[in-house]
């Protein structure tokens, strides 16, 4: 809860100090990164902690990680390049420095990992702590002294950085040795476990991202600016709700095995607590909406009120549906979750395509609140068909008996 608010509060720091414009550019930025690192990520973090055989080893999983950071790096740099003459370069610099800082934490997930697994969820609660209140605070000091977004980007990074090396690596070390390990024989196998997470994962981005793209196209950058910000509350109940359910993945991936009804009760159990916040949010968002988005923006994101009610109705939907997501993971259905969120991104592009244009942003919410209504319902049969299944039954065995 703490670093999904400090992830939110540098975006109110840039919205208090910067000009809209720049605050665009970092959401802009946000928008072409978070797909491609998810997408390279692989949820390798899911793959290692629900391993309860011990496969894979650390440093073959740490090793995965580092090429696949090589390879969204790379990925995002060509997509600047064929972005060439539509920004300002800062723009491109900008957009490059957020690849690179999410790529440092992607490395840091991996030893979330670790600690996870050795139920240490303490330690991981404490590095993100860290990692969060001190990339806020060097980025209110920078922006601050400086007003330059492109400095302020680069100090989370530093320090993020810093957190990685001198926190979470010693950490680790208490369980098991952090190096990598490149070897193909072992990695390969390692991403082909996790690449349908990574398609899954690519694809959510893009689906919580394809309303800024047709904001951006249609609206401009100040408008995606207003509704990015606004936005991000979505992001910030899903990194939310993450804590929530990465702290019962593990148990759900042993209850599946060996309790059924276990995994179903906890599953039940972590519903019904996002449902109850996603419940208050919204009635939060209706009795207060408008002097929060003063108080924390400004006044002019006040005058939207209505766009940021069903923006948080997103949120609680959103927070809902990754439940489910956990629960598919935990019982490694990887590939099922493809057809469900592809699906769930298809609809979100049409709805963006045929309501922003006519009632700009808050079609633009209805669109994000359309898609994730497909996801919900998407995610229920897969955890259903994987119910009535035999637990040594593979992912792609219940797919090719039940379709």
């Amino acid at each position: 809860m703490i670093a999904s608010a400090c992830q939110w509060a540098m975006l109110m720091i840039m919205a208090k100090v910067l000009p809209a414009a720049e605050v665009g550019h970092y959401l802009l930025g946000l928008a072409v990164t978070a797909p491609v690192v998810l997408f390279s990520m692989c949820q390798l973090r899911a793959v290692y902690v629900t391993d309860v055989q011990n496969k894979h080893g650390f440093e073959d999983v740490l090793g995965a990680r580092l090429v696949s950071n090589f390879v969204a790096v790379l990925i995002v740099s060509i997509i600047l390049l064929i972005l060439a003459g539509k920004y300002s370069f800062d723009v491109y610099i900008v957009i490059l420095i957020i690849a690179l800082n999410k790529v440092v934490e992607a490395t840091s997930d991996i030893a979330y990992g670790v600690m996870q697994k050795h139920d240490r969820l303490d330690k991981v609660a404490q590095s993100m702590i860290l990692r969060n209140l001190g990339g806020c605070m060097f980025l209110a000091v920078v922006i601050k002294v400086s007003g330059s977004l492109l400095l302020g980007v680069a100090s989370i990074g530093i320090w993020w950085l810093g957190i990685l090396l001198f926190f979470d690596r010693r950490i680790v070390f208490g369980f098991t040795n952090f190096t990598a390990r490149f070897c193909s024989k072992a990695i390969l196998p390692i991403f082909s476990l996790g690449l349908p997470l990574g398609i899954v994962m690519g694809i959510l981005s893009i689906n919580s991202n394809v309303t800024r793209y047709f904001v951006q196209g249609y609206l401009g950058s100040e408008n995606l600016a207003y509704f990015g910000a606004m936005a991000y509350v979505v992001v910030g109940a899903s990194r939310a709700a993450m804590s929530l359910g990465q702290s019962a993945s593990a148990p759900l991936s042993r209850y599946y095995h060996e309790n059924r009804h276990a995994y179903v009760r906890l599953l039940q159990k972590i519903l019904m607590i996002t449902l109850v916040l996603g419940i208050c949010i919204v009635l939060f968002g209706v009795c207060f909406g408008k002097k929060f988005l003063s108080l924390v923006y400004t006044p002019e994101y006040a005058e939207r009120q209505d766009v940021f009610v069903w923006l948080l109705l997103a949120a609680g939907a959103t927070m809902i549906a990754s439940m489910l997501g956990y629960g598919m993971t935990a019982a490694r259905r990887f590939k099922s979750q493809i057809p469900v969120f592809i699906l769930s991104c298809g609809v979100s592009i049409l709805a963006s395509w045929l309501l922003i244009p006519r009632y700009e942003m808050k079609g633009a919410a209805w669109a994000m609140l359309a898609g994730t209504l497909v996801q919900f319902m998407g995610s229920l049969v897969v955890i259903a068909i994987a119910l009535r299944a035999p637990v040594a039954q593979t992912d792609s065995e219940i797919i090719t008996a039940y379709t």
